[in-house]
């Protein structure tokens, strides 16, 4: 990727009246939250190359995935996945897998498990559309493609004010967050259906040995070659 190729994406969203922090590095975002902090965003520099990539590729072929793993499998993981997919290997590819990997490893170390549930998730319709917190201690999504998370303050069917970017991870404190009872910002996947919009999105969270839902989850088998 040349550095012509980069745009920053500016003010992720209007985060006045939202208990949201916005940071420049991604090992902020863990710091970040805190008694008067629900959310931490990271506005970052991304390959616009990387997002006219994902955008072009057929939606039925977006990848979907639901495993649990070592942060430092997520990389080959996804590799695997893609070509299950039938994606061949790009440029674009090799730094979403870099990616994902590091936010695997900031969310491992944020809840201190040394495994991470990674979703990998195309959606097409109205998918979680009212407004929630997640039943998690905390979990980070990116939308990579389509429109972004939307946040607000009201569960339900309560407004929202502010739509996450493309691209830009969003870590959000969950229910079983240690003061979980002061938690207030809530969010909301956008409704599109009948828009002819697609969303394809990477959600992760830390998991332990206990955590893990076999009827859902798949565990990671690690190649030999690798180990």
């Amino acid at each position: 990727m040349q550095i012509a190729a980069l745009r920053r994406l500016d003010a992720p969203l209007q985060t006045r009246d939202l208990p949201v922090m916005t940071v420049n590095h991604y090992e902020d975002m863990t710091a970040a939250l805190n008694d008067q902090t629900d959310a931490a965003i990271w506005s970052r520099i991304i390959p616009s190359p990387v997002l006219a990539w994902i955008n072009s590729l057929p939606a039925d072929q977006l990848p979907s995935a639901r495993i649990v793993l070592s942060p430092e499998h997520v990389s080959h993981a996804m590799g695997e996945i893609f070509e299950a997919h039938s994606l061949a290997p790009c440029a674009a590819l090799d730094w979403l897998k870099a990616d994902v990997e590091t936010l695997a490893r900031e969310v491992s170390q944020a809840a201190k498990t040394p495994m991470v549930r990674l979703r990998l998730d195309p959606i097409f319709n109205d998918a979680c559309v009212k407004m929630h917190i997640d039943n998690v201690f905390a979990r980070l999504i990116c939308t990579y493609r389509g429109p972004g998370t939307e946040l607000g303050l009201d569960a339900g069917d309560g407004p929202t004010l502010a739509s996450v970017s493309p691209g830009i991870p969003i870590y959000m404190k969950g229910k079983l967050w240690m003061d979980h009872d002061l938690v207030g910002l809530t969010h909301r996947s956008p409704p599109i259906l009948g828009t002819g919009l697609v969303r394809w999105l990477v959600v992760l969270e830390g998991c332990r040995k206990e955590d893990i839902y076999p009827a859902y989850d798949q565990i990671y088998e690690v190649p030999a070659r690798i180990r």
